[in-house]
């Protein structure tokens, strides 16, 4: 099983799970950063020929996401699972193949742990929070012909894993600091007659809110 099946099996199972137990906590999060995509190699054809590896550099990008999570009570308060939506754009630096941008819409369901620390009546999941979270990645992407109009929409799939720290603020309130890696491969975009496919690995750096239900 590749390893990619082996992480959705893996969080699919945990969801599963999770929805006959009683949840806790809702979280509801909103988040904002920068996505910085590393060098990689365009392979594609144009016309029907193959055409020869061209490496592309990916411009930095904003990022911008929303996190709904529900997370077990009691000793199990540690677990729980999370739907995420995101939004980032690492445009190739200069136009290859008759690319010209990329918009990513990645939408991962997550399996999560968090550690809670400094635990008191009030607060009964801790006041600090660190956290880990991987999942899947199903990402809906469009691509945009270079000087002109033209897009293409298509569907990829990726990995999607977070490193983070949560404050709680107020018992309802708090604020986190994350790191996100994503691999995503972006397979057959038609731009300009030019067939493409190249594979996106990612670092995230995000700040946020989190609301407590």
């Amino acid at each position: 099983m590749k390893p990619s099946h082996l992480l959705t099996a893996t969080v699919l199972l945990g969801c599963v799970s999770l929805a006959s137990a009683a949840t806790a906590e809702i979280s509801l999060d909103l988040y904002l950063g920068a996505s910085f995509t590393g060098d990689s190699e365009l392979d594609g054809n144009v016309g029907g020929m193959p055409a020869a590896a061209r490496p592309v550099s990916w411009d930095d990008s904003i990022e911008a996401g929303i996190r709904a999570g529900y997370w077990l009570d009691g000793g199990w308060n540690w677990l729980g699972v999370a739907l995420d939506a995101s939004y980032y754009r690492p445009d190739p630096s200069d136009a290859v193949m008759g690319l010209g941008s990329l918009h990513m819409i990645p939408i991962s369901p997550l399996l999560m742990v968090r550690m809670p620390l400094f635990v008191s009546e009030r607060y009964a999941n801790g006041r600090i929070q660190p956290y880990l979270a991987a999942g899947p990645g199903f990402v809906t992407s469009l691509a945009t012909s270079s000087g002109t109009s033209r897009r293409e929409a298509g569907f990829d799939f990726g990995i999607d894993a977070r490193l983070g720290l949560t404050a709680v603020v107020r018992p309802r309130f708090g604020v986190f600091l994350e790191y996100r890696y994503t691999d995503v491969v972006v397979n057959n975009r038609d731009t300009l007659g030019a067939k493409i496919k190249t594979t996106l690995e990612s670092d995230h750096l995000n700040a946020g809110v989190r609301l407590l239900f």
